[in-house]
C-alpha cells in the first residue's frame, strides 16, 4: 500500500506533556523498537533497494494491496518507493526488520484539508514471516508513535474484506471495526467490500 501524501505541519499533540527538546529527540530517531525482540522499524535508505525487492517481490503480498504496490516488484519500483518514503522528515514510512533482515514495510499517509489530523495506515510483510505477530507488533508501535509524536486526532485503516490476517493486525494494533463499504474495491477483476478500522485520540488514551 503506497499512496503518496505530504507530511503535515509538525506540532505538539493535544494532551501530551512534552518539552520541545523531548519532541525533537524522539522524532529524529531512525529506528523504533517494538514489543518483539529483534523486530524494529527503520527509516528507509537508498541502500535498501536490493533488500526491499527481495522482501516485496511476491504475488501473494500484492493480492490485497492497492494497485500502487505492484507485482512483479522491480528495482525501479523499490527505488521509486524509497524516494517517496524518504521525502518526509521525520519519517512516517518505515521498513520492518526482523533479526537484521528487511521483511516488510508500514507507514502512515496524512489527510489534508477537511481530513487534517487523520492518518491512514497500511502495512505488508514478506510471506516467510507471516503468522508470528510481527506486523501486529509493528502496527501497534506505529499507532503509538503517531499519537505520541504528532497532532493526530484519528488513525484509520481500510481492509479488503477477504484479508482476515490484515483485519487481525488492525485489531491487535488497537483499531476498532467501524463499518463496511460494500463493493468498494475492484482488484484484478474481483469486487470486494472494504472494512473500516479506526481509532481516535480519546479511544487511544483510554486503551493505554
Amino acid at each position: 500500500m503506497q499512496p503518496i501524501h505530504d507530511a503535515p505541519v509538525l506540532s505538539q499533540p493535544v494532551g501530551l506533556n512534552m518539552s520541545d527538546d523531548t519532541v525533537g529527540n524522539d522524532r529524529s530517531a531512525d529506528t523504533l523498537t517494538t514489543a518483539i525482540d529483534g523486530v524494529v522499524l527503520r527509516r528507509y535508505h537508498a541502500d535498501m533497494v536490493d533488500a526491499l525487492v527481495a522482501a516485496a517481490d511476491f504475488e501473494e503480498i500484492s493480492t490485497y494491496m492497492g494497485d500502487g504496490f505492484p507485482y512483479p516488484y522491480t528495482r525501479d519500483d523499490a527505488e521509486a518507493w524509497i524516494a517517496v518514503a524518504t521525502a518526509d522528515d521525520p519519517p512516517i514510512q518505515y521498513s520492518i526488520w526482523v533479526d537484521g533482515e528487511l521483511a516488510g514495510g508500514l507507514g502512515a499517509f496524512a489527510g489534508t484539508d477537511e481530513r487534517t489530523g487523520t492518518y491512514e495506515i497500511g502495512w505488508w510483510l514478506t510471506p516467510a514471516r507471516w503468522g508470528h505477530g510481527i506486523t501486529s507488533a509493528a502496527a501497534r508501535r506505529l499507532v503509538d508513535e503517531l499519537f505520541e509524536q504528532r497532532d493526530v486526532m484519528r488513525v484509520w485503516a481500510p481492509i479488503m474484506h477477504p484479508n482476515a490476517a490484515s483485519a487481525r493486525v488492525a485489531e491487535h494494533a488497537g483499531l476498532l471495526r467501524e463499518g463496511i463499504s460494500f463493493g468498494a474495491y475492484l482488484k484484478r477483476g474481483v469486487r470486494y467490500d472494504q472494512i473500516h478500522y479506526g481509532l481516535t485520540r480519546p479511544q487511544w488514551q483510554v486503551s493505554r
